[in-house]
């Protein structure tokens, strides 16, 4: 059967069409009638049942009887029903769904009240069949089947409910809690005493936590040199803080300490008699070989160089609570941002011959040398898994060869002899520059592919270069001439009569900006576009004047200066934003910070002073915020060296510095400046900034 109402195929026996939900029960099955002949269970034939208990069966009332109907005019009853789609219905209840039904009491019965037998005929087979009957038995059972169903939908949905529920209130409590911890500030800062820690949930709550008890010299504090070190102390992203204190003039040496944010008033002493230049540790910063320590990004691992001799000295691992010796006679190391591997130069038993080595601590190998006469590093990608360098060897034009090798990559000799080479890209490519019988001055591009490609056959500097894209700036010089040239997609393209002072390239790499320097016409900032296929167009020139070049990588933005007469520090520094310039300040110092979220900070009326030998030249001048549309000046005399961005926005800063005694600590947000604590030496500053000194 079909609904008529939108022509849903419906099984036998549904009252109510589950697609537009109309009922199935009209006024028409009212007058159809039921076969009195029923089945019987215990007379001759097979399934008769007792007429005399339909009632009870059916649950219906006593008045309503049944008739009956051939097949034939039931057939066409229906189909006449399902042609007249605007016929009345009755609405399904208990009470109506039968009504106008009779059952015939009459008839002939035999023995029990049992209807008495009769000749079968054609409409008595009809009859016999019941259909109506057996809609309505049907409908009784699916009835039941569709509560039983209900009942077990409902015992899973509320299972499901009562685990969302759950769910949702464990949300809750971390969305509480996650914004509960972005109200927290947590400052850490460097005072004439100590290290400390501020923190709370408002500026004007912050309380300040030592976070170990000071050392104090005989003037009262700690020296200036163990302030310096405290100042240039590494925090990971996680919060772990490490840091050289406590020093020991006679043997030149300091305590290395951790701190973690999370249980500030523990402190870890992981190991005294710790060398240092007074070079700040780096969080996993790979590409150049120091002598320091160095801590991974999430402060799991630290690397250290001990008990610092004429020949080097021990270098240890901490880690897991506990610090063990990794070499002897170290000069110099580097490890991968995850602190399991490193990299590192020794020297061999007569102090001479420097020894290339790698190791995974991780893996349960030991240390596996790569090179016993290593010259010098040209290169290496974060996890050491390709090591460039170079070894010393030919002849007086070509002094040096170039080797790889690393976790992933055999020992190789990629060239035999170069007197120059660029750092290599991640990609292991590089340009280079090496002798043949022709010239002396060859310039070469090594790809990825270890395809080798001549630039020119003369090149006597390499002021930019992009080893990955294959850009290059290249210089090639005469007897009485110096001509720059832009090497680009395969070929070069010259500068003319323009000496290339800087180069900055955006981030997607399309873009070249360069300071040209022409004689009569000053330096001019120019912009050269390079299409997909690697084509160079012409520099096109944006502003006149132009001392220096910034590019903020990370806001894909290019800042810049014009020259001023008034001397030190008093450039026009202004903002390109691809389409016109915009001036942030006159009397600015060349330096531009990202803090997010369309926003940076830079100084303007930059003062250098010597207050005495102490803390000698510190620059201080106005920080001013700039995010785009206005700029704000948000305090004077603030530090250069000590300020930096927080996660929200925030600034903090050092101003009204003096001597070793430092200065006053302060947060901005929301256009208000509050006041954290006083004698404020430094504080630890974020990486974009600490990449800005080159520290």
């Amino acid at each position: 059967m079909y609904c008529p109402y939108c022509g849903l195929k419906l099984d036998d026996g549904m009252t109510i069409c589950p697609a537009c939900g109309e009922s199935q029960v009209f006024e028409e099955d009212l007058e159809d009638s039921i076969d009195t002949e029923l089945p019987q269970a215990d007379s001759g034939r097979e399934g008769w049942t007792d007429p005399a208990n339909i009632q009870d069966l059916l649950h219906l009332p006593e008045e309503i009887s049944l008739t009956t109907e051939t097949e034939g005019q039931r057939r066409s009853t229906a189909k006449q029903r399902g042609s007249h789609r605007g016929g009345k219905r009755l609405a399904p209840s208990s009470q109506s769904l039968f009504s106008g039904i009779s059952l015939p009491t009459g008839g002939r019965r035999g023995a029990g009240g049992r209807p008495a037998a009769k000749e079968p005929t054609k409409q008595g087979k009809e009859n016999n069949q019941a259909p109506v009957m057996k809609e309505l038995l049907g409908f009784v059972n699916a009835l039941s089947k569709y509560f039983r169903g209900i009942l077990r939908f409902g015992v899973r949905r509320l299972i499901i409910a009562s685990l969302g529920a759950i769910l949702v209130i464990v949300l809750i409590g971390l969305l509480i809690g996650g914004i509960s911890a972005r109200n927290v500030r947590r400052i850490v800062a460097v005072t004439s005493e100590d290290l400390v820690l501020l923190q709370g949930e408002e500026s004007h709550t912050l309380e300040l936590n030592f976070l170990e008890d000071s050392v104090a010299s005989a003037a009262g504090g700690k020296t200036a040199a163990a302030l310096t070190q405290l100042s240039g102390a590494a925090m990971t992203r996680r919060g772990v803080i490490g840091y050289l204190d406590d020093y020991v003039v006679p043997t030149d040496s300091w305590t290395l300490k951790l701190h973690d944010l999370r249980r500030p008033e523990v402190e870890h002493r992981i190991d005294a008699g710790v060398y240092s230049e007074g070079i700040p540790g780096v969080c996993g910063h790979a590409g150049e070989l120091t002598a320091e320590w160095k801590m991974s990004e999430d402060g799991s691992a630290i690397f250290y160089l001990k008990d610092m001799v004429e020949q080097g000295a021990d270098l240890y691992r901490y880690a897991s609570g506990s610090a063990r010796k990794v070499a002897a006679k170290v000069t110099a190391f580097d490890i991968s941002p995850d602190g399991k591997r490193a990299l590192w130069v020794s020297l061999d038993d007569n102090g001479e011959a420097n020894i290339l080595t790698i190791q995974d601590f991780s893996e349960k190998d030991g240390p596996r040398q790569l090179d016993t006469e290593y010259s010098r590093l040209a290169g290496y990608d974060k996890y050491f898994e390709a090591v460039f360098y170079l070894r010393d060897g030919g002849d007086g034009v070509n002094p040096i060869s170039l080797y790889a090798a690393g976790f992933e990559r055999e020992k190789e000799r990629l060239l035999p002899g170069l007197s120059y080479m660029t750092k290599t890209g991640d990609d292991g490519s590089f340009f280079y520059i090496a002798a043949d019988a022709s010239s002396g001055k060859n310039l070469y591009y090594y790809n990825s592919a270890g395809e080798i490609l001549l630039v020119t056959r003369s090149c006597s500097d390499i002021p930019f270069c992009d080893p990955e894209r294959g850009y290059a700036v290249y210089c090639s010089e005469s007897v009485d001439a110096r001509t720059y040239f832009l090497y680009c997609g395969g070929t070069s393209m010259e500068f003319g009569n323009r000496w290339v002072v800087d180069t900055a390239e955006n981030g997607k790499g399309n873009i070249l900006y360069l300071i040209l320097f022409e004689e009569g016409s000053g330096r001019g900032l120019y912009r050269c576009q390079i299409s997909k296929s690697g084509e160079a167009g012409m520099p096109e020139k944006l502003a006149e004047d132009c001392s220096e070049l910034l590019y903020d990588e990370k806001s894909d933005t290019l800042f810049y200066a014009i020259d001023s007469a008034a001397g030190f520090n008093r450039s026009s520094l202004y903002c390109w934003d691809g389409k016109e310039s915009h001036l942030l300040g006159d009397n600015a110092y060349p330096l531009v910070v990202y803090g997010g979220k369309n926003r940076w900070a830079f100084f303007t009326e930059v003062e250098a002073d010597a207050y005495s030998d102490a803390a000698p030249h510190r620059l201080v001048g106005t920080l001013n915020e700039y995010s785009g549309d206005n700029v704000t000046e948000i305090d004077s005399n603030v530090s250069l060296l000590f300020w930096h961005y927080e996660g929200d926005g925030a600034l903090i800063y050092i101003k009204d510095y003096y001597d070793a005694f430092g200065g006053s600590l302060y947060l901005y947000k929301s256009g208000t400046a509050t006041r954290l604590a006083a004698d404020a030496q430094a504080v630890l500053m974020e990486e974009a900034f600490r990449g800005a000194f080159g520290r």
